[in-house]
C-alpha cells in the first residue's frame, strides 16, 4: 500500500481537495478493500471525517449498490468508490451529486493504475482536457477512422459535452480516478458505422457494425465477448450510450476500461445507460470499448491523426 500513497494523496489534495471537517464516505468491496483503506487513510490525514463501507461486489457496471450505500453517498460531502464494478452510471451516484456530494468512482482500480495514471500532473491534465473540449464543444458531426478499418459517424448536435479534467472540488462534481476525458451522449439513433476495437475487459480485437445507433453485428474474440455481456440486457444495452476522447498523458491501454478510456491517443464508445449524462437511453448496464490510434474529425476538421493530438 505504501507504493500507491503518493498517487492517493495527490488525488485527495489536488483532485477532490478534501478539507478538514468534511464528511467523507469510502465505498468499497471485498476485492478492492485495501485500496479503499489507502484512500481512507489519506482522507483522515487531511482532516476528513471518514465513514468506511465495505459491500459485496455488485454484479455488473451500472448495477445499483445497497440502499445504505446510496444513502451514505447522498449525505456525505465527498464520496470515493474504489469498487470492482462501476457506480458511475447508477441512480445512487446521480442522486448523490444532485444532493451536492462530490466524488470519484474507481471501478476495477489497481495499484498499478494508481501509480501510473492517478499520480499525474493535474495542471497538465487540465490543460490537455480543456483544449480538446474547446475543439469539440460546438460540434455537430464526429467522424472516427483508424488503420484497422474503423469508420464511424456520430451526430452530437444539440447534446452537451462533459469535461472531466480531474477537478472534483465543487459541490456536485464527480468523475473517475484516474481522470482525463471529454465525453458526450450522442443522438442515439444517429450513430452509424463499423468499429474495430482492441480493448474490452482485456486486450484483443473485435469488430461491430452499428446501424441506427444499435449494434447489429459482432465479430472477433472481443466482439463475441461484448455480445455475451450486452445481449442478456436487451435492446437498450445494444444502443450507443456515449462517446469520449481520452486526455490523460500517463494512462495506457492495458485492457482495464477505467484507465484505457482516459488514455491520450484513444477514444471510447459506450453502450447502454446514458440518461445521467444527457442521453435518452435508460438501460440497466453501461459498457465501453476502446478504439486505438484514431483519427478524429470534428465537422470535417481533424483534431487527432493516428492517435496524435493536433491541437
Amino acid at each position: 500500500m505504501i507504493g500507491i500513497m503518493r498517487g492517493v494523496f495527490r488525488a485527495v489534495n489536488e483532485s477532490l481537495k478534501i478539507k478538514p471537517g468534511e464528511e467523507v464516505v469510502i465505498i468499497t468491496d471485498h476485492n478492492k478493500e485495501e485500496i479503499g483503506k489507502a484512500f481512507a487513510l489519506a482522507a483522515e490525514a487531511v482532516g476528513g471525517i471518514v465513514t468506511f463501507l465495505v459491500m459485496k461486489p455488485t454484479r455488473f457496471h451500472g448495477d445499483e449498490p445497497p440502499r445504505v450505500v446510496s444513502k451514505a453517498m447522498a449525505s456525505a460531502d465527498v464520496f470515493i468508490a474504489p469498487t470492482t464494478y462501476s457506480l458511475t452510471h447508477t441512480k445512487a451516484r446521480e442522486e448523490a451529486t444532485k444532493e451536492g456530494a462530490r466524488g470519484a468512482t474507481l471501478p476495477m482500480i489497481t495499484e498499478d493504475i494508481i501509480r501510473r495514471a492517478v499520480d499525474v500532473d493535474y495542471k497538465e491534465l487540465k490543460s490537455i482536457t480543456e483544449r480538446v473540449y474547446k475543439a469539440v464543444k460546438n460540434a455537430h458531426i464526429i467522424k472516427i477512422t483508424n488503420r484497422f478499418g474503423t469508420l464511424l459517424r456520430l451526430d452530437v448536435s444539440d447534446r452537451t459535452w462533459i469535461l472531466d479534467d480531474g477537478d472534483y472540488s465543487k459541490p456536485g462534481s464527480f468523475g473517475n480516478l484516474p481522470a482525463g476525458s471529454v465525453y458526450i451522449a450522442p443522438k442515439e439513433m444517429n450513430v452509424e458505422g463499423r468499429v474495430v476495437f482492441h480493448s474490452f475487459r482485456g486486450i484483443g480485437e473485435g469488430t461491430i457494425t452499428i446501424k441506427g445507433g444499435k449494434i447489429t453485428e459482432f465479430k472477433g474474440d472481443l466482439g463475441e465477448k461484448l455480445k455475451g455481456v450486452l445481449h442478456p440486457y436487451g435492446e437498450k444495452a445494444l444502443t450507443v450510450g456515449a462517446f469520449g476522447i481520452g486526455t490523460n498523458p500517463n494512462a495506457k491501454v492495458t485492457g482495464i476500461t477505467l484507465e484505457d478510456e482516459k488514455s491520450l491517443g484513444s477514444v471510447f464508445l459506450a453502450f447502454g445507460r446514458n440518461v445521467d449524462i444527457g442521453g435518452e437511453n435508460d438501460a440497466t448496464v453501461h459498457e465501453e470499448i476502446i478504439i486505438i490510434e484514431p483519427t478524429i474529425e470534428v465537422d470535417a476538421k481533424p483534431i487527432m491523426v493516428n492517435g496524435k493530438l493536433l491541437i
